[in-house]
């Protein structure tokens, strides 16, 4: 298990490096940008489109206290083109414009939702919210 755990780090460092790095705020640990927003576009059929004309994309950030003193803070892009195709079935994501709406996407946005950037940390007084 621990074999295969390693082939698929390699593995995957080759198509999308990531890096941990230290910083002041604590752990990070973060994609190479440029080749992680290559990567998505190509495989939702986004690549070529991009070329010519914008394509949209949206940031998220998600964070929540993990255990008493640890924290995270996770940065994701999510695909919400309507030009996207669904790499799994080939079927385009966005399935019908409602004058109302706009586009309407026939699966859950979170299943195209891709961690960027990861921050582990030690809560401070002035990271909390409340």
């Amino acid at each position: 298990m621990q074999k295969a755990a390693y082939e698929l780090h390699q593995l995957r460092q080759d198509i999308i490096p990531f890096s941990k790095i230290e910083s002041q705020h604590g752990e990070m640990y973060q994609y190479d940008s440029e080749r992680f927003s290559c990567f998505l576009l190509k495989t939702f059929q986004l690549d070529e489109i991009a070329r010519e004309e914008p394509v949209e994309l949206s940031i998220t950030l998600d964070g929540t206290e993990l255990c008493d003193g640890i924290s995270h803070l996770t940065a994701r892009i999510k695909i919400t083109a309507g030009r996207a195709i669904d790499p799994q079935t080939g079927v385009p994501l966005c399935t019908a414009d409602d004058d109302t709406f706009g586009s309407i996407f026939k699966n859950q946005s979170r299943n195209f939702c891709f961690a960027m950037e990861k921050t582990l940390r030690k809560p401070t007084r002035s990271s909390r919210i409340f």
